[in-house]
Protein backbone atom coordinates (compact mmCIF):
# COMPACT_ATOMS: atom_id res chain seq x y z
CA UNK A 1 0.00 0.00 0.00
CA UNK A 2 1.33 3.49 -1.33
CA UNK A 3 0.53 6.63 -0.10
CA UNK A 4 1.94 9.83 -1.59
CA UNK A 5 0.92 13.50 -0.14
CA UNK A 6 1.98 16.81 -2.52
CA UNK A 7 2.31 20.16 -1.16
CA UNK A 8 1.62 22.68 -4.03
CA UNK A 9 1.74 25.50 -2.34
CA UNK A 10 5.40 24.55 -1.34
CA UNK A 11 6.25 22.77 -4.04
CA UNK A 12 5.78 26.58 -5.84
CA UNK A 13 8.61 27.53 -3.98
CA UNK A 14 11.18 25.03 -5.41
CA UNK A 15 11.27 27.20 -8.60
CA UNK A 16 14.49 28.11 -9.42
CA UNK A 17 16.84 27.16 -6.64
CA UNK A 18 20.55 28.87 -6.07
CA UNK A 19 23.17 26.41 -7.45
CA UNK A 20 24.98 27.05 -3.78
CA UNK A 21 23.89 24.70 -1.16
CA UNK A 22 24.48 26.01 2.54
CA UNK A 23 24.22 23.89 5.93
CA UNK A 24 25.36 20.15 6.12
CA UNK A 25 28.48 19.24 4.71
CA UNK A 26 25.92 16.50 4.05
CA UNK A 27 25.03 18.48 0.32
CA UNK A 28 27.46 16.55 -0.99
CA UNK A 29 25.54 13.07 0.05
CA UNK A 30 23.77 10.72 -2.60
CA UNK A 31 20.97 8.71 -2.21
CA UNK A 32 21.69 5.73 -0.51
CA UNK A 33 20.68 2.48 -2.42
CA UNK A 34 19.21 0.78 0.39
CA UNK A 35 15.26 0.08 -1.25
CA UNK A 36 13.28 1.62 1.78
CA UNK A 37 15.47 1.25 4.90
CA UNK A 38 17.85 4.02 6.35
CA UNK A 39 21.56 3.53 7.27
CA UNK A 40 22.39 2.18 10.74
CA UNK A 41 22.10 4.84 13.75
CA UNK A 42 25.87 5.46 14.19
CA UNK A 43 27.11 4.28 17.91
CA UNK A 44 27.38 7.01 20.68
CA UNK A 45 25.72 10.05 17.63
CA UNK A 46 22.91 12.15 18.44
CA UNK A 47 21.74 14.75 21.82
CA UNK A 48 18.57 14.08 23.36
CA UNK A 49 15.62 16.12 22.66
CA UNK A 50 15.88 18.31 25.69
CA UNK A 51 19.65 19.12 25.46
CA UNK A 52 18.71 19.82 22.04
CA UNK A 53 16.60 22.98 22.74
CA UNK A 54 18.64 23.63 25.68
CA UNK A 55 21.46 23.90 22.93
CA UNK A 56 19.43 26.67 20.78
CA UNK A 57 18.65 28.97 23.41
CA UNK A 58 22.31 28.92 24.53
CA UNK A 59 23.31 29.95 21.16
CA UNK A 60 19.86 32.23 20.74
CA UNK A 61 21.04 34.40 23.86
CA UNK A 62 24.39 33.80 24.58
CA UNK A 63 27.26 35.76 23.51
CA UNK A 64 27.58 34.32 20.08
CA UNK A 65 24.23 35.12 18.74
CA UNK A 66 22.78 33.16 16.03
CA UNK A 67 23.90 30.59 14.06
CA UNK A 68 24.85 31.38 10.67
CA UNK A 69 22.36 29.08 8.73
CA UNK A 70 19.40 30.16 10.23
CA UNK A 71 17.18 31.35 13.29
CA UNK A 72 17.25 29.13 16.42
CA UNK A 73 14.16 27.53 17.37
CA UNK A 74 14.64 28.90 20.25
CA UNK A 75 13.96 32.60 18.74
CA UNK A 76 10.48 31.48 18.09
CA UNK A 77 7.63 31.77 20.72
CA UNK A 78 7.15 29.00 23.00
CA UNK A 79 6.19 30.11 26.42
CA UNK A 80 2.39 29.96 26.10
CA UNK A 81 0.71 27.74 28.34
CA UNK A 82 3.67 27.20 31.12
CA UNK A 83 4.72 23.92 31.86
CA UNK A 84 1.47 22.80 32.33
CA UNK A 85 0.90 22.33 28.73
CA UNK A 86 2.66 19.90 28.24
CA UNK A 87 0.42 17.95 30.98
CA UNK A 88 -2.83 18.90 28.90
CA UNK A 89 -1.10 17.65 25.95
CA UNK A 90 -0.68 14.05 27.72
CA UNK A 91 -5.05 14.62 29.04
CA UNK A 92 -6.21 15.22 25.82
CA UNK A 93 -4.66 11.98 24.21
CA UNK A 94 -5.34 9.95 27.19
CA UNK A 95 -8.56 11.02 27.68
CA UNK A 96 -8.89 10.32 23.54
CA UNK A 97 -7.55 7.00 24.02
CA UNK A 98 -9.80 5.61 27.14
CA UNK A 99 -12.93 7.15 25.30
CA UNK A 100 -11.55 4.73 22.10
CA UNK A 101 -11.04 1.79 24.60
CA UNK A 102 -14.60 1.79 26.23
CA UNK A 103 -17.72 -0.09 25.53
CA UNK A 104 -20.51 2.59 26.15
CA UNK A 105 -24.07 2.52 26.16
CA UNK A 106 -25.76 5.80 24.75
CA UNK A 107 -26.50 7.54 28.40
CA UNK A 108 -22.87 6.75 28.91
CA UNK A 109 -22.17 8.46 25.30
CA UNK A 110 -24.73 11.32 26.51
CA UNK A 111 -22.92 12.13 29.85
CA UNK A 112 -19.51 12.15 28.17
CA UNK A 113 -20.62 14.52 25.32
CA UNK A 114 -21.68 16.56 27.72
CA UNK A 115 -18.55 16.96 29.80
CA UNK A 116 -16.77 17.86 26.80
CA UNK A 117 -18.84 20.08 25.24
CA UNK A 118 -18.24 21.78 29.00
CA UNK A 119 -14.75 22.04 28.17
CA UNK A 120 -15.17 23.25 24.69
CA UNK A 121 -17.55 25.97 25.82
CA UNK A 122 -14.90 27.06 27.98
CA UNK A 123 -11.84 26.97 25.80
CA UNK A 124 -13.80 28.70 23.23
CA UNK A 125 -14.04 31.76 25.85
CA UNK A 126 -10.27 31.99 25.32
CA UNK A 127 -9.47 32.27 21.79
CA UNK A 128 -6.88 34.37 20.80
CA UNK A 129 -6.96 37.31 18.67
CA UNK A 130 -3.95 36.82 16.81
CA UNK A 131 -2.80 33.02 15.90
CA UNK A 132 0.23 33.47 16.67
CA UNK A 133 -0.69 33.63 20.62
CA UNK A 134 -2.10 29.90 20.50
CA UNK A 135 -0.04 27.62 21.80
CA UNK A 136 -0.95 24.65 19.86
CA UNK A 137 1.35 23.57 17.48
CA UNK A 138 3.23 27.05 18.45
CA UNK A 139 5.67 25.18 21.27
CA UNK A 140 8.87 24.47 19.79
CA UNK A 141 10.26 23.34 22.84
CA UNK A 142 7.92 20.17 23.10
CA UNK A 143 8.06 17.21 20.82
CA UNK A 144 5.42 17.59 18.17
CA UNK A 145 5.64 21.55 18.69
CA UNK A 146 2.74 20.46 21.64
CA UNK A 147 0.45 19.22 19.03
CA UNK A 148 -2.16 16.67 20.80
CA UNK A 149 -3.01 15.46 17.20
CA UNK A 150 0.32 13.98 16.60
CA UNK A 151 1.34 10.67 18.60
CA UNK A 152 3.50 11.01 21.34
CA UNK A 153 7.56 10.90 20.60
CA UNK A 154 9.92 9.47 23.49
CA UNK A 155 13.57 8.86 23.61
CA UNK A 156 14.51 11.44 20.59
CA UNK A 157 17.93 11.57 19.22
CA UNK A 158 18.99 14.49 17.65
CA UNK A 159 22.26 14.29 15.33
CA UNK A 160 22.21 17.89 13.51
CA UNK A 161 25.93 17.40 11.73
CA UNK A 162 24.86 14.02 10.51
CA UNK A 163 21.31 15.29 9.54
CA UNK A 164 19.38 11.90 11.19
CA UNK A 165 16.63 11.63 14.46
CA UNK A 166 15.37 8.83 15.88
CA UNK A 167 12.52 8.63 18.44
CA UNK A 168 10.38 5.88 20.52
CA UNK A 169 6.49 6.20 19.64
CA UNK A 170 3.28 4.51 20.41
CA UNK A 171 0.25 4.42 18.37
CA UNK A 172 -2.49 4.64 21.19
CA UNK A 173 -5.97 3.20 20.35
CA UNK A 174 -7.45 6.38 19.08
CA UNK A 175 -5.19 6.01 16.39
CA UNK A 176 -6.53 2.69 15.31
CA UNK A 177 -7.74 1.68 11.60
CA UNK A 178 -9.31 -1.41 10.09
CA UNK A 179 -8.30 -5.04 11.96
CA UNK A 180 -6.92 -3.26 15.17
CA UNK A 181 -4.03 -1.96 13.61
CA UNK A 182 -2.53 1.62 13.40
CA UNK A 183 -4.67 4.05 10.53
CA UNK A 184 -2.35 4.28 7.28
CA UNK A 185 -3.01 8.07 7.37
CA UNK A 186 -1.96 8.30 11.47
CA UNK A 187 1.86 6.61 10.02
CA UNK A 188 2.04 9.20 6.93
CA UNK A 189 0.88 12.34 10.27
CA UNK A 190 3.99 10.74 11.66
CA UNK A 191 6.51 10.42 8.84
CA UNK A 192 5.87 14.24 8.14
CA UNK A 193 6.40 15.38 11.68
CA UNK A 194 9.61 12.98 12.10
CA UNK A 195 10.88 13.71 8.41
CA UNK A 196 10.17 17.46 9.06
CA UNK A 197 12.14 17.53 12.61
CA UNK A 198 15.44 16.37 10.62
CA UNK A 199 14.82 18.48 7.76
CA UNK A 200 14.46 21.87 9.99
CA UNK A 201 16.51 20.85 14.00
CA UNK A 202 19.31 23.55 13.37
CA UNK A 203 18.70 25.04 10.51
CA UNK A 204 16.78 27.03 8.76
CA UNK A 205 12.81 26.81 7.86
CA UNK A 206 11.72 23.96 5.51
CA UNK A 207 8.12 22.80 4.51
CA UNK A 208 6.70 19.80 2.98
CA UNK A 209 6.72 20.14 -0.31
CA UNK A 210 6.74 15.51 -1.23
CA UNK A 211 5.63 13.34 0.91
CA UNK A 212 5.15 9.16 -0.27
CA UNK A 213 4.94 6.39 2.06
CA UNK A 214 5.41 3.06 1.48
CA UNK A 215 3.20 0.40 3.99
CA UNK A 216 5.25 -3.15 4.39
CA UNK A 217 3.27 -4.66 7.54
CA UNK A 218 0.59 -4.26 9.88
CA UNK A 219 1.43 -1.59 12.04
CA UNK A 220 0.50 -2.63 15.77
CA UNK A 221 -1.26 -0.95 18.78
CA UNK A 222 -0.18 -0.09 21.66
CA UNK A 223 3.64 -1.11 21.18
CA UNK A 224 6.78 0.48 21.23
CA UNK A 225 7.75 1.57 17.30
CA UNK A 226 10.87 2.95 16.59
CA UNK A 227 10.90 5.97 13.74
CA UNK A 228 14.33 6.65 12.26
CA UNK A 229 14.94 9.73 9.50
CA UNK A 230 18.04 11.12 7.66
CA UNK A 231 18.75 13.75 4.99
CA UNK A 232 20.13 12.02 1.95
CA UNK A 233 21.26 15.03 0.31
CA UNK A 234 20.68 18.60 -0.15
CA UNK A 235 20.00 20.45 -3.59
CA UNK A 236 19.88 24.33 -2.92
CA UNK A 237 16.72 25.36 -1.35
CA UNK A 238 15.89 21.36 -1.46
CA UNK A 239 16.37 18.93 1.82
CA UNK A 240 15.36 15.09 0.50
CA UNK A 241 14.78 12.93 3.20
CA UNK A 242 13.95 9.43 4.15
CA UNK A 243 12.72 7.35 7.08
CA UNK A 244 11.65 3.57 8.41
CA UNK A 245 8.99 3.01 11.11
CA UNK A 246 10.16 -0.47 12.59
CA UNK A 247 8.98 -2.94 15.27
CA UNK A 248 12.15 -4.57 16.19
CA UNK A 249 13.67 -5.82 13.44
CA UNK A 250 10.89 -5.92 11.19
CA UNK A 251 10.31 -3.14 8.61
CA UNK A 252 6.72 -1.62 8.92
CA UNK A 253 6.66 1.56 6.72
CA UNK A 254 9.14 3.94 5.07
CA UNK A 255 8.76 7.44 3.87
CA UNK A 256 10.76 9.67 1.06
CA UNK A 257 9.91 13.03 1.21
CA UNK A 258 10.99 16.61 -0.30
CA UNK A 259 11.24 20.01 2.32
CA UNK A 260 12.19 23.38 0.50
CA UNK A 261 13.70 25.84 2.51
CA UNK A 262 11.05 29.44 2.47
CA UNK A 263 12.34 32.34 0.93
CA UNK A 264 12.23 35.13 3.53
CA UNK A 265 8.83 36.56 2.49
CA UNK A 266 7.28 32.65 3.15
CA UNK A 267 9.02 32.43 6.89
Amino acid sequence: MVSTVHNVDSAEHVTNPPSDTEGLAAAAWEPPSRNGDVDPWPEGAGVSFDDFIREQEALAYGEGGFRSYGPSWASRPHKFGGSEYKRLVRVLRETRDAIAEARLDEQQCSMLADECEKVTRYARSLRAADPYQTVWANRFDLTGRGSALLPPLEDILLDVDGGRSRASVTFGTSYVGAGNAAHGGAIALLFDEVLGLTANAGRSVVRTAYLHVNYRAVTPMRTKLTVQTQIDRIDGRKRFVTGALRHGDELLADAESLFVELKPWHS
